[in-house]
């Protein structure tokens, strides 16, 4: 099994405790690192990869691979756009898959950016990040300008939503919402378990940890709905 956690860190230093929980993890990608080049970060036995703003101390992006795979990272050509995006092959046991790494700090997204990222994947792949959005399917109360839009491409691509009904993002006086997703090409849907940590550790978001059995990726190529009721 592989292990990955994904998480909206809102900044990752000064956080020792939350490392720990990395670092039986072979993949992480985490977001809003709050990381300027200038700073030093490390997590033992992981090779790290990191988009990070360079002109503010917020947003920021991090993958880190077990240096037991073989890794790099992945050029993607998007048009400009307020998405954050990081991208890393990673080789397991021979084969390759794709994770992809999304943060987008106002839940805007244009229909050209996405069919243009979704136009730079090759399955198998895991697009995993804090798309903060909202919509009643996702367990909001509201639908947000770019809900229908992100929902309509992952449908129309038979991409398939790993998540459950369980929220992501806590914050006091505010309806607990799921703007973590997890996504997967169709030949990883019947590979994954989805659960979501019971600590934020310190940050709003909770981190989802994710494993899957990348060995037997033949699933077929079917629409899964997310299953609220789960």
């Amino acid at each position: 099994m592989v292990n990955l956690i994904q998480w909206n860190a809102r900044g990752l230093r000064n956080k020792a405790f939350a490392k720990d929980s990395f670092l039986t993890a072979d993949i992480v990608a985490i977001q809003e690192t709050f990381l300027t080049p200038p700073v030093n970060f490390a997590l033992p036995n992981k090779i790290l990869y990191r988009t990070d703003r360079h002109n503010s101390p917020s947003g920021g992006l991090l993958i880190g691979i077990n240096k037991k795979f073989s890794s790099h990272l992945v050029n993607l050509q998007l048009p400009p756009s307020e998405v954050e995006v990081q991208a890393v092959r990673i080789v397991i046991e021979s084969k390759s898959i794709l994770n992809i790494n999304i943060y987008s700090p106002h839940g805007n997204f244009e229909p050209s950016f996405l069919e243009n990222l979704y136009a730079s994947l090759s399955p198998p792949f895991i697009i995993v990040g804090d798309f903060n959005i909202h919509h009643p399917i996702l367990g909001s109360l509201r639908t947000s300008r770019s809900a229908n839009v992100v929902l309509d491409w992952i449908s129309t691509h038979n991409m398939c939503i790993q998540n459950t009904s369980d929220p992501t993002y806590f914050k006091q006086g505010c309806h607990l919402s799921l703007l973590d997703l997890s996504i997967c090409s169709p030949d990883l849907l019947y590979e994954i378990k989805w659960t979501v940590h019971n600590d934020t550790f310190d940050s709003d978001h909770c981190p989802v940890e994710i494993s899957f059995n990348y060995c037997n990726t033949k699933g077929p190529s079917v629409r899964r709905r997310i299953h609220w009721g789960k």
